[in-house]
């Protein structure tokens, strides 16, 4: 194994799909791949979903050591740090083939410091990556706060390269580590999306309906993070209007609780039989559905998480060739724009969003045009192939 272009990634949570963090370490990691890196995942939760291990076995080497989590939340966190020995224990064990960078994840500071002191020990590089502002928790115990103090103050200025999705987590990170210091190098790695994975025609992407002009939105159903009570308050605007769209929402929608606020939009439409909650689904269903959509839509609030993040699923919006319609929160106006590549309007407003639904909707060759502009993006700035060519860089 070349040692020279071998990249590790430590993974402490299960490997599941449908998961974003996952998602993205997918995608950095074929682009290793594609690159000529030897990629490995070391999975300490032992881990690892059947789909993802059929799919990405020539890509990632999967190693899984340590034990799987308790259901129990002190219990896991104890096997937690359990596992960190299990790491330790293999990494000697390999004193003659270890990687030369891994990638870190996590922020939890014990952990985490005595994972950079070992790596440091056998003088392997050490890289982290993060797609969400630290502190975006809701409400954050005093316990947590601590950590994440210890972990700004003291992990991250040990770090050699931190990749961030966002250019404010850029800033803010930049800022945490001080401009004096120049060992710590801190880049802008964006949303990555595997365009063949979405674009690819088949067979199965006409097995849906397709005599409705379906508008599909995909994520989760709780709390502000992706706006959907504005998503079906904006499609309660045009669906009297335009009766032969639906609106198809894509996500766990079991707990009930966590649904009142978008099942009492829903009580306020006319028309509320055309809008669908699907449930979660399976990667294969869920692509069938990006894929013979009219338009994807995500109508994210303005928010602390949508500053300093960046959907994931925006990449696989974009890469199906559908029209997207979005709001302008965070980086997004930095890619994309309105009537070119997208229809994108103003957040925190449903009454614009219904309004750039209806844009969409009313003029198809418009809505393709845009749509095709728009996965133009996934290989000019979302490759994977392109933009992990700076972690290459950083392993020299």
């Amino acid at each position: 194994m070349d040692n020279q272009k071998h990249v590790a990634f430590i993974v402490f949570s299960k490997v599941k799909e449908h998961v974003a963090q996952s998602s993205r370490m997918l995608a950095m990691s074929k682009g290793l791949h594609q690159n000529g890196c030897v990629v490995e995942w070391i999975v300490l939760s032992h881990y690892v979903d059947q789909n993802i291990l059929d799919q990405y076995s020539d890509t990632i080497l999967f190693t899984k050591v340590g034990m799987l989590p308790s259901s129990i939340r002190y219990v896991s966190t104890l096997m937690s740090y359990l596992n960190v020995f299990a790491l330790i224990a293999l990494f000697r064990t390999r004193r003659n083939s270890l990687p030369k960078a891994c990638f870190l994840s996590i922020d939890s500071f014990i952990i985490l410091k005595t994972i950079q002191l070992m790596l440091k020990h056998f003088k392997i590089k050490i890289f982290h990556e993060r797609g969400e502002f630290p502190y975006y928790q809701g409400k954050v115990s005093i316990f947590r706060k601590i950590n994440l103090d210890l972990y700004m103050k003291y992990a991250v200025p040990s770090f050699d390269a931190i990749f961030l999705i966002s250019s404010a987590l850029v800033d803010y990170f930049q800022e945490a580590v001080g401009t004096g210091n120049s060992k710590t190098k801190i880049k802008l790695l964006p949303m990555l999306v595997e365009e063949d994975v979405y674009a690819k025609d088949d067979e199965q992407s006409n097995e849906l309906p397709t005599n409705h002009q379906n508008i599909v939105y995909t994520g989760t159903m709780y709390g502000d993070k992706d706006g959907v009570y504005d998503l079906i308050t904006a499609y309660g605007q045009i669906c009297g209007d335009i009766p032969h769209s639906r609106l198809i929402l894509i996500g766990n929608n079991k707990e009930k609780e966590k649904m009142k606020k978008n099942l009492s939009a829903l009580e306020e439409l006319s028309c509320k039989e055309n809008v669908i909650f699907t449930g979660l689904l399976g990667k294969k269903d869920l692509i069938k559905w990006l894929k013979s959509a009219y338009c994807l839509a995500l109508a994210r609030p303005d928010n602390q998480q949508a500053k300093y993040g960046f959907p994931t699923k925006l990449g696989e919006y974009l890469a199906t060739g559908r029209p997207v319609v979005i709001t302008s929160v965070g980086d997004i106006p930095l890619y994309l724009k309105d009537g070119i590549n997208a229809y994108v309007s103003a957040p925190d407003d449903p009454q614009a969003f219904a309004q750039k639904l209806r844009d969409c909707l009313s003029d198809e060759q418009a809505a393709k045009r845009i749509g095709e502009t728009g996965r133009s993006l996934v290989n000019e700035v979302f490759n994977p192939a392109r933009a992990t060519k700076m972690i290459v860089d950083e392993l020299a």
